[in-house]
């Protein structure tokens, strides 16, 4: 073995690269006992901070933050007494925060971040051109955005990325052949293209993850076997995939996501042939373990597009094999919280596709293993955030269901409670978009509910505190095309609101802001499944209103919600006033009236000549077929696909 520390690192890294992890500790080791016999301080920074980031990628957080502080303190003492060690400190505050950062101690990784941050601005106005300065800017801009976009904090995060992508293209035009450069521009790409996704601006995203997949088509033109870049293409595919689905859905959309599935495939194959040849090998395992978890991630994605589409049978199996795959990862590693966290998630989801289906009973028992889950997770560490959004989540989306299945009570109390863990959130994180956008769509959720129970003053309190949330968030980030289309969903829902209350001129100017969204929506995305349809209910809800006698005394006429025999007030009022929720109900009571077994809902909107829209029908599809009702005054007439009358059902 080699008597330089230096040396003996170089073949750490080679030992690594093989999956040697023993073998590397054990090199490591030596390397520590040579330097502390020769004082080699420099060459101890650079043995802990190896060692460290071993630990760290293992998952040994205490041992890895052991060696990292002791690496950051020899930096400091170092720089003391040679100028030269001052570029180590950032570089092993870096280190550190990253590590805080996986731990869950945000507050502290950002100081520390930011604190390495002023030390390169001041090397860089020294040394403007020092490459390695760069390099560590753009590590510590790149990281700082990650934990700003987890934190909620986007338009921070949307700067810091920003930053990260200019120097990294600054180092890509000095030195185009290098690899590294590549690989991290490619990657700070896609994380940006995420955070810009998240944040609404679909275009400026779709041109971040077409940069990162021309940066990855070029290092797989030279590297064709190289396993990660196939995986990490793979990703970004999958990324751009979903993208371009909000764009406007299509069937090419779905392809792409097929494309990347292959290519994962392909990768775990590779990994399961090296793992016969060495199965002892960990670092094998651990990118085996880190595809088959994108793996997963991809097949709930395909199953969500499928779900968009209305290919509902199509996309269950999605989740039931990325559920397969969480579930044999937990039983390798039956203490992994990441595993239990990813089986609930994949349960939640597979609670909302069944609530599509109309199997709300299966949905039901989907979502509450999803809840058990994670009441245990967030018991076992309460300070986690992201614990509890996630189980905030899923009690929203439970009550959601009970609402659709008539248990107002029991949906009440589960909004109430997720809207009070968003509140607890927003206490430590007000500056959290992501959070406050999922309170104000909680707030709306409520405000249905209450709506549906007669209580409407109540109703519209709820719904006006949400307007009041999105308002803010689009006065920060007005080209977030989720904000606006949230927006003008609970501006229709509050014009029905105050119509139903007899306020029609109030009504009138919600639907018109809502139209107005949609109209904004669709110029940009006219193949958009969701805007089109809001804005068909949006203009019926208007023109009829317009069109009516009604005046501000005028009391309003209600809908009930019992039976089929208890909506006599239908025929006057129109379909638009019912919600999705009502929508279901009404169709199960038609499918069940003619035998039939319901599976999903439709309204059936039709386009005059004239350019307004008007419903015919209700749709509904069953497991036998599809059919439509068409609600009269005092019958209901139910059609199958043919135009074959199936059965009248007369209202009383």
């Amino acid at each position: 073995m080699p008597e330089d520390p230096f040396e003996i690192l170089k073949n750490v890294d080679m030992l690594l690269k093989r999956g040697k992890y023993r073998e590397a500790f054990e090199s490591l080791n030596y390397a520590e006992q040579l330097a502390l016999n020769n004082k080699r301080q420099d060459s101890l920074v650079a043995i802990y901070s190896t060692t460290g980031n071993i630990h760290s990628n293992l998952g040994n957080f205490e041992e890895a933050k052991g060696y990292l502080e002791r690496a950051l303190k020899i930096s400091e003492q170092l720089a003391l007494t040679d100028s030269f060690y001052i570029s180590w400190i950032p570089a092993a505050q870096t280190n550190l925060s990253v590590l805080l950062q996986n731990m869950g101690q945000l507050d502290e990784a950002k100081i520390r971040y930011e604190q390495a941050l002023k030390m390169l601005d001041t090397l860089l106005n020294k040394d403007p051109e020092n490459i390695l300065y760069q390099s560590d800017a753009a590590i510590v801009q790149y990281s700082l955005a990650t934990l700003l976009q987890d934190t909620g904090r986007f338009e921070d995060a949307e700067f810091r990325y920003e930053q990260a992508v200019k120097i990294r293209e600054i180092l890509m035009k000095k030195d185009p052949d290098n690899e590294q450069y590549q690989y991290d521009a490619a990657k700070t790409e896609n994380e940006f293209g995420m955070l810009l996704g998240d944040m609404g601006k679909l275009e400026k995203a779709k041109f971040a993850f077409e940069q990162a997949l021309k940066i990855y088509e070029v290092l797989l033109t030279k590297y064709p076997e190289n396993l990660q870049y196939q995986s990490d293409m793979a990703g970004i595919q999958t990324n751009l995939g979903l993208l371009l689905s909000r764009m406007g859905i299509s069937l090419q959309d779905i392809s792409k996501l097929e494309n990347a599935k292959f290519m994962y495939d392909k990768a775990l194959k590779m990994y399961e042939a090296l793992l016969k040849k060495d199965p002892k090998n960990a670092k094998n395992q651990s990118n085996m373990v880190i595809t088959q978890n994108n793996l997963c991630l991809l097949l709930e994605n395909i199953g969500r597009l499928l779900r968009t589409v209305g290919r509902l049978e199509e996309a269950q199996p999605m989740y039931e094999q990325a559920l397969k795959i969480h579930e044999s990862l937990l039983t390798k590693d039956s203490k992994n919280p990441q595993y239990q966290s990813n089986i609930a998630g994949t349960q939640a989801t597979m609670g909302i596709l069944l609530r599509d289906m109309g199997k709300f009973g299966d949905a039901k028992h989907r979502f509450e293993k999803a809840l058990k889950m994670r009441e245990i997770l967030l018991s076992k560490d309460p300070e986690n955030p992201q614990y509890l959004y996630d189980l905030a989540g899923t009690l929203d989306n439970l009550g959601s269901l009970l609402r659709v299945m008539d248990k107002f009570k029991e949906a009440i109390s589960m909004s109430e409670k997720a809207l009070k863990m968003y509140e607890a959130l927003l206490a430590k994180y007000p500056d959290n978009a992501e959070c406050q956008s999922d309170k104000a769509m909680t707030l709306d959720n409520l405000g249905i509910m209450l709506l549906q129970t007669g209580r409407f003053e109540d109703a519209k309190r709820r719904s006006e505190d949400a307007l009041v949330i999105f308002e803010a968030l689009l006065a920060k980030n007005p080209e977030n095309v989720e904000y606006q289309s949230n927006m003008a969903a609970i501006l229709l829902n509050t014009g029905v609101m105050l119509e139903q209350t007899g306020r029609i001129t109030e009504a009138k100017l919600r639907f018109e802001k809502a139209i107005q969204l949609y109209s904004a929506l669709l110029a940009k995305y006219p193949e958009n499944i969701e805007y089109q349809s809001g804005m068909a209910r949006t203009r019926i809800a208007y023109d009829t209103l317009s069109s009516s006698k009604d005046t501000e005394q005028d009391k309003p006429i209600l809908i009930t919600h019992g039976s089929l025999r208890d909506t006599s007030n239908l025929g006057k009022l129109g379909i638009k006033h019912l919600s999705a929720d009502e929508q279901t109900r009404l169709s199960r009571e038609f499918a069940k009236a003619i035998g039939k077994t319901y599976v999903s809902c439709f309204l059936d909107i039709k386009t005059t000549k004239e350019g307004v829209a008007k419903i015919e029908s209700l749709g509904f599809y069953c497991q036998e077929g599809q059919f439509k009702a068409v609600i009269g005054d005092e019958e209901v007439r139910i059609f199958a696909e043919d135009g074959t009358l199936v059965k009248v059902l007369r209202r009383t």
